[in-house]
């Protein structure tokens, strides 16, 4: 994807509007500051960054519609729904540690303890510099390197890349447990018009909070908005494949992600075409190694949207809608992006705008 003028001009303007954004952030973290102000602060740069971002979207966005498996776009397009859900959870976590203690006429900040700090982590604009590289198309070409040792083997790739999916569908089905069977009824049709027609329903109801709730309900909205865009396929086959939440839960820690993407024949045929073929297998291992590196950057949303979770689910009454038509694109897309990446015969035909595969990866290299 060339990097157009358009697009350049607002990467720049997306890059003012967050350092302003994590600015007004920062203010909630000093103490005896007046929440009233700083809402009405924040509700402008809120509307400024989602201003910059909307610009931003709207021309990857078009670039995928002419060509659907760009896969540099949608590298983009995918790093955009972690920067959304970096700063809803940077806004959870400051909104959850800055509620009042107890209703008052003057609402004000106080003193954030050693451990709301540490899981506040770094300034905002300093947290979000790796996913402004991927937006901007300057990705790197860091590699995740694998310890070989004796005969060649795609099994280690495949493991480390079946932990980190079992990790995610633990962490977001264990979080979803309360409200797991309304997370499970959009499973059903999360894909389609009703996954969509859900969080479009949704998106005014951040318009009646103030602050630090409309910022990141509004954040999540849209990243949740753009994860649902990514599954607008045909995927019957890998939601039949995933569980009710609590099971999922209960079963992951078992194996149960391995079997049910039938991974262990895909480890066999790579392995068979890597032992046949050693002067090309480490080529080959390399090559599997930018697989995981490309997955590793296709799942950076996920751990920000878990940890806003919670926060999401609490906020009234439309925070459980919220959260469960969330989960149940978590579940979906943590669950699609593991299968894909792991060549998973399961549902072949389906990709995600052509995840590569460690099978694929292998196949390329050899005669």
């Amino acid at each position: 994807m060339d990097t157009t003028e358009d697009l350049e001009g607002a990467i720049g303007e997306l890059r003012v509007r967050l350092t302003a954004l994590s600015g007004r952030l920062e203010d909630y973290v000093l103490p005896d500051q007046n929440l009233d102000e700083l809402d009405e602060i924040l509700d402008g740069e809120g509307a400024q960054y989602d201003d910059a971002s909307s610009a931003v979207v709207r021309i990857i966005s078009a670039r995928l519609e002419e060509h659907p498996t760009d896969d540099d776009a949608m590298s983009r397009l995918v790093a955009t729904v972690g920067l959304d859900a970096l700063i809803a959870e940077k806004a959870a976590l400051l909104d959850a540690a800055q509620e009042p203690f107890f209703p008052s006429a003057e609402r004000m900040t106080h003193a954030l303890t050693g451990a709301q700090l540490d899981d506040l982590g770094p300034r905002l604009e300093d947290a979000a510099v790796s996913l402004l590289e991927d937006i901007a198309g300057f990705a790197g070409t860091s590699r995740v390197q694998s310890h070989r040792a004796g005969q060649p083997s795609v099994r280690p790739v495949a493991d480390r890349i079946l932990a980190q999916a079992e990790q995610d569908l633990v962490r977001s089905a264990t979080a979803a447990i309360p409200f797991s069977h309304q997370a499970k009824a959009f499973l059903g049709g999360i894909a389609g018009d009703a996954g969509r027609g859900a969080i479009d329903g949704l998106a005014k109801l951040h318009e009646g909070v103030r602050g630090l709730k409309r910022l990141g309900m509004q954040r999540w909205h849209r990243a949740i908005d753009r994860l649902l865009g990514l599954l607008r396929h045909d995927a019957k086959a890998v939601r039949q494949a995933i569980p009710h939440p609590e099971q999922l839960a209960d079963e992951a820690a078992r194996g149960v992600l391995a079997r049910m993407l039938q991974v262990e024949g895909v480890i066999m045929q790579a392995d068979v075409l890597l032992t046949t073929h050693l002067a090309l297998a480490s080529a080959a291992l390399d090559a599997c190694d930018e697989v995981e590196r490309h997955y590793r950057r296709r799942r950076r949303a996920v751990p920000h949207l878990q940890k806003a979770l919670p926060w999401i689910a609490a906020i009234h009454t439309v925070g459980t809608a919220f959260a469960a038509v969330g989960t149940g694109a978590l579940l979906l897309y943590s669950f699609w992006t593991a299968h894909d990446h792991l060549d998973s015969p399961l549902a072949a035909r389906l990709r995600l705008t052509e995840n590569p595969g460690i099978l694929t990866a292998v196949q390329n290299v050899m005669p």
